[in-house]
């Protein structure tokens, strides 16, 4: 059975930026950059022969704004480079009916990837540039669910839609163009696997 989700806002950022902020190599280089930033502004300005209490309220403004450039120039950089130096970590499967671009929501984080229809399965591989790099193999006789909703701009344009799957694990949500077409494969699936 199809059931049809509620529309959905498209100002879920914020939830993609906590996470990013949650990742050890962004929020270490931050406080450090943003220390080594206001030590030094104190250090300069009291050098100059201004006084700290004039200063202190600068450098508390100006910490975590320089943290955060110092992620923005050298840890974000470093990651890129490294994924993109690394091998995409799945081949496409050989046997596809539907290859779509998707994101997967996992702890936090929407995974960019490739959404396959397979005979068998569903199947997610994501691409080198997320943290999580693990694929998602859903045997398409354990889906017990499906439901589609549409991802809405700011006036109630439609500017994607959303994909849930349920099964034995749990509930997998994607962000996928034609998410209607798909439950509908998805679940005319799950009808004919259905014994009479």
């Amino acid at each position: 059975m199809i059931r049809k989700l509620p529309e959905r806002s498209a100002t879920s950022g914020l939830r993609n930026t906590l996470f990013l902020l949650q990742q050890p190599w962004i929020w270490g280089p931050a406080v450090l950059g943003g220390l080594l930033s206001g030590a030094a502004l104190v250090l300069a300005g009291t050098g100059a022969g201004k006084p700290l209490a004039e200063l202190l309220p600068l450098a508390l403004f100006l910490t975590p704004v320089m943290g955060l450039a110092f992620v923005t120039v050298t840890s974000l950089p470093a990651f890129l480079l490294s994924r993109w130096l690394r091998a995409q970590p799945y081949p496409a499967p050989d046997d596809a009916e539907l290859n779509r671009p998707a994101n997967h929501f996992l702890n936090g984080e929407a995974r960019g990837g490739s959404l396959y229809l397979c005979p068998t399965h569903l199947r997610f591989r994501p691409h080198r540039f997320n943290f999580q790099l693990e694929g998602l193999d859903i045997p398409r006789e354990a889906i017990t669910g499906v439901g589609w909703g549409n991802v809405t701009g700011p006036k109630g344009m439609q500017l994607s839609s959303i994909l849930e799957v349920d099964s034995g694990d749990g509930s997998h949500r994607f962000v996928v163009q034609g998410a209607r077409d798909l439950a509908e494969r998805l679940a005319e699936r799950e009808a004919s696997s259905c014994p009479a």
